[in-house]
Protein backbone atom coordinates (compact mmCIF):
# COMPACT_ATOMS: atom_id res chain seq x y z
CA UNK A 1 0.00 0.00 0.00
CA UNK A 2 0.96 3.31 -0.73
CA UNK A 3 0.64 6.56 1.65
CA UNK A 4 0.44 9.91 1.07
CA UNK A 5 2.68 12.35 3.10
CA UNK A 6 1.12 14.95 5.02
CA UNK A 7 2.13 17.48 7.58
CA UNK A 8 -1.23 17.96 10.27
CA UNK A 9 -2.29 21.68 11.73
CA UNK A 10 -3.39 20.14 14.80
CA UNK A 11 -3.30 23.34 17.14
CA UNK A 12 -6.11 23.37 19.20
CA UNK A 13 -7.73 20.65 17.50
CA UNK A 14 -9.87 17.69 19.53
CA UNK A 15 -7.68 14.38 19.68
CA UNK A 16 -8.30 11.57 21.26
CA UNK A 17 -6.25 8.69 22.55
CA UNK A 18 -7.29 5.52 23.89
CA UNK A 19 -4.93 3.52 26.25
CA UNK A 20 -2.68 4.47 29.52
CA UNK A 21 0.68 2.89 28.87
CA UNK A 22 4.20 3.87 27.69
CA UNK A 23 2.79 3.82 23.71
CA UNK A 24 0.46 5.97 24.27
CA UNK A 25 1.97 8.57 26.15
CA UNK A 26 4.91 8.84 23.49
CA UNK A 27 1.43 9.48 21.43
CA UNK A 28 0.28 12.38 24.01
CA UNK A 29 3.89 13.71 23.95
CA UNK A 30 3.45 13.95 20.29
CA UNK A 31 0.45 15.42 19.93
CA UNK A 32 1.00 18.31 22.50
CA UNK A 33 4.24 19.31 20.82
CA UNK A 34 1.65 19.97 18.06
CA UNK A 35 -0.55 22.10 20.59
CA UNK A 36 -3.28 19.60 19.90
CA UNK A 37 -6.33 19.46 22.10
CA UNK A 38 -6.02 15.98 23.74
CA UNK A 39 -8.54 14.07 25.27
CA UNK A 40 -7.24 10.37 26.93
CA UNK A 41 -9.45 7.79 28.13
CA UNK A 42 -8.17 4.31 29.76
CA UNK A 43 -9.03 2.18 33.01
CA UNK A 44 -5.46 2.86 34.20
CA UNK A 45 -2.52 5.20 33.58
CA UNK A 46 1.02 4.89 33.84
CA UNK A 47 2.80 7.36 36.62
CA UNK A 48 4.64 9.44 34.27
CA UNK A 49 1.12 10.06 32.70
CA UNK A 50 0.34 12.27 35.81
CA UNK A 51 3.12 14.86 34.83
CA UNK A 52 0.70 16.13 31.98
CA UNK A 53 -2.34 15.86 34.06
CA UNK A 54 -2.65 19.62 33.68
CA UNK A 55 -2.47 19.51 30.29
CA UNK A 56 -4.73 16.63 28.82
CA UNK A 57 -8.17 15.32 29.38
CA UNK A 58 -7.28 12.27 31.33
CA UNK A 59 -10.68 9.93 31.70
CA UNK A 60 -10.21 7.20 33.56
CA UNK A 61 -12.51 4.33 32.81
CA UNK A 62 -12.76 1.85 29.20
CA UNK A 63 -13.36 3.61 26.22
CA UNK A 64 -16.57 3.33 24.49
CA UNK A 65 -18.05 3.53 21.13
CA UNK A 66 -19.72 6.78 22.19
CA UNK A 67 -16.42 8.22 22.65
CA UNK A 68 -15.46 8.85 19.25
CA UNK A 69 -17.43 11.90 17.51
CA UNK A 70 -17.61 13.56 14.43
CA UNK A 71 -15.52 16.57 15.65
CA UNK A 72 -11.90 14.92 16.33
CA UNK A 73 -9.28 16.03 14.49
CA UNK A 74 -7.87 11.65 14.69
CA UNK A 75 -7.81 8.95 17.13
CA UNK A 76 -4.88 6.92 18.02
CA UNK A 77 -5.93 3.29 19.68
CA UNK A 78 -3.07 2.36 21.61
CA UNK A 79 -4.45 -0.10 23.77
CA UNK A 80 -3.74 -3.80 23.95
CA UNK A 81 -6.65 -5.20 23.41
CA UNK A 82 -7.27 -6.30 19.80
CA UNK A 83 -11.35 -6.30 20.28
CA UNK A 84 -11.07 -2.31 21.26
CA UNK A 85 -9.02 -1.66 18.43
CA UNK A 86 -11.32 -2.60 16.45
CA UNK A 87 -14.02 -1.01 17.38
CA UNK A 88 -11.98 2.13 17.73
CA UNK A 89 -11.39 1.97 13.97
CA UNK A 90 -14.65 0.48 13.27
CA UNK A 91 -16.13 3.97 14.64
CA UNK A 92 -13.53 6.02 13.63
CA UNK A 93 -13.71 4.77 9.68
CA UNK A 94 -17.68 4.96 10.06
CA UNK A 95 -17.26 9.19 10.93
CA UNK A 96 -14.53 9.40 8.77
CA UNK A 97 -12.25 10.46 11.23
CA UNK A 98 -8.31 9.68 11.10
CA UNK A 99 -7.31 6.42 13.06
CA UNK A 100 -4.45 4.99 13.72
CA UNK A 101 -3.95 1.90 15.58
CA UNK A 102 -0.48 1.34 17.42
CA UNK A 103 1.61 -2.05 15.37
CA UNK A 104 -1.79 -2.77 13.50
CA UNK A 105 -1.82 -1.04 10.65
CA UNK A 106 -4.73 -3.13 9.07
CA UNK A 107 -7.07 -0.95 11.10
CA UNK A 108 -5.53 1.90 10.50
CA UNK A 109 -6.52 4.88 7.68
CA UNK A 110 -3.19 6.70 8.98
CA UNK A 111 -0.02 5.46 9.87
CA UNK A 112 2.34 7.47 11.99
CA UNK A 113 6.81 7.75 10.56
CA UNK A 114 9.59 7.64 12.24
CA UNK A 115 10.73 10.91 13.32
CA UNK A 116 13.38 13.14 13.57
CA UNK A 117 13.29 16.64 14.43
CA UNK A 118 15.87 19.22 14.76
CA UNK A 119 13.97 22.51 15.73
CA UNK A 120 11.50 23.70 12.97
CA UNK A 121 13.28 20.87 10.42
CA UNK A 122 11.27 17.43 10.99
CA UNK A 123 12.44 14.40 8.60
CA UNK A 124 9.57 12.06 8.45
CA UNK A 125 10.78 8.23 7.53
CA UNK A 126 8.15 5.65 6.16
CA UNK A 127 8.72 2.11 4.50
CA UNK A 128 4.15 2.20 4.64
CA UNK A 129 4.03 -0.13 7.12
CA UNK A 130 6.57 -2.70 5.61
CA UNK A 131 8.69 -2.47 8.23
CA UNK A 132 8.74 -0.55 10.93
CA UNK A 133 12.25 -1.84 12.42
CA UNK A 134 13.39 -0.84 8.68
CA UNK A 135 11.79 2.76 9.80
CA UNK A 136 13.71 2.96 12.74
CA UNK A 137 17.10 1.81 11.07
CA UNK A 138 16.60 4.57 8.28
CA UNK A 139 15.31 7.35 10.94
CA UNK A 140 18.56 6.69 13.25
CA UNK A 141 21.19 6.74 10.16
CA UNK A 142 19.35 10.22 9.07
CA UNK A 143 19.66 11.41 12.97
CA UNK A 144 23.46 10.70 12.52
CA UNK A 145 23.35 12.86 9.42
CA UNK A 146 20.72 15.79 10.63
CA UNK A 147 22.81 17.45 12.74
CA UNK A 148 21.82 20.46 15.69
CA UNK A 149 22.74 22.90 12.97
CA UNK A 150 19.92 22.42 11.00
CA UNK A 151 17.85 23.84 13.69
CA UNK A 152 19.74 27.11 13.49
CA UNK A 153 19.59 27.55 9.67
CA UNK A 154 15.89 27.21 9.22
CA UNK A 155 15.52 29.71 12.28
CA UNK A 156 18.19 31.91 9.63
CA UNK A 157 15.87 31.07 6.61
CA UNK A 158 12.71 31.64 8.19
CA UNK A 159 13.75 35.53 9.34
CA UNK A 160 14.94 35.93 5.75
CA UNK A 161 11.74 34.95 4.87
CA UNK A 162 10.09 37.74 6.64
CA UNK A 163 12.85 40.21 5.57
CA UNK A 164 11.81 39.38 1.77
CA UNK A 165 8.59 39.86 2.28
CA UNK A 166 8.70 43.14 3.83
CA UNK A 167 11.28 44.48 1.89
CA UNK A 168 11.43 42.35 -1.67
CA UNK A 169 8.72 41.78 -4.30
CA UNK A 170 10.86 40.71 -7.10
CA UNK A 171 10.67 37.07 -7.75
CA UNK A 172 13.69 36.82 -9.70
CA UNK A 173 15.32 39.21 -7.30
CA UNK A 174 14.26 36.70 -4.42
CA UNK A 175 15.65 33.86 -6.34
CA UNK A 176 18.73 34.96 -6.98
CA UNK A 177 19.13 35.62 -3.49
CA UNK A 178 18.22 32.48 -2.37
CA UNK A 179 20.76 30.98 -4.95
CA UNK A 180 23.77 33.07 -3.22
CA UNK A 181 22.69 31.86 0.21
CA UNK A 182 23.24 28.28 -0.66
CA UNK A 183 26.27 28.78 -2.36
CA UNK A 184 27.61 28.46 0.47
CA UNK A 185 26.97 24.99 2.70
CA UNK A 186 25.23 26.18 5.69
CA UNK A 187 26.24 23.30 7.61
CA UNK A 188 30.23 23.21 7.19
CA UNK A 189 29.95 27.35 7.72
CA UNK A 190 28.06 27.02 10.97
CA UNK A 191 30.60 23.98 11.99
CA UNK A 192 33.64 26.27 10.62
CA UNK A 193 32.44 29.79 12.47
CA UNK A 194 29.44 29.26 14.35
CA UNK A 195 25.81 30.93 13.89
CA UNK A 196 26.37 33.74 15.14
CA UNK A 197 28.96 34.32 11.78
CA UNK A 198 26.28 31.84 9.63
CA UNK A 199 23.77 34.82 10.19
CA UNK A 200 26.24 37.84 9.44
CA UNK A 201 27.36 36.35 6.33
CA UNK A 202 23.03 36.35 5.57
CA UNK A 203 22.81 39.76 6.54
CA UNK A 204 25.83 40.68 4.10
CA UNK A 205 23.63 38.85 0.95
CA UNK A 206 20.92 40.48 2.30
CA UNK A 207 22.56 44.06 2.13
CA UNK A 208 23.33 43.29 -1.63
CA UNK A 209 20.11 42.91 -2.45
CA UNK A 210 17.72 45.44 0.10
CA UNK A 211 18.83 49.06 0.50
CA UNK A 212 20.44 49.40 3.74
CA UNK A 213 18.22 51.66 5.00
CA UNK A 214 15.38 49.25 4.50
CA UNK A 215 17.88 46.47 5.62
CA UNK A 216 16.78 44.66 9.04
CA UNK A 217 19.98 42.13 10.77
CA UNK A 218 18.59 38.82 11.28
CA UNK A 219 19.79 39.49 15.30
CA UNK A 220 17.15 41.80 15.32
CA UNK A 221 14.05 40.65 14.25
Amino acid sequence: MYYYPVMLDLKRKKCLVAGGGKVALRKVIGLLRAQASIIVISPEFSKHFHRFSNKVNMIRREIEESDITKDLALVIAATNIHNVNEMISGRANALNVPCNVVDQPDLCSFIVPAIVRRGDVTVAVSTNAASPRLSKYIKNKVSNVIGSEYSGIASCMAKVRLILREHCNNQAMRFALWEQIFETDPVVFIQKHGLAEYQKYIDNILSEYIDTDQHIGLENT
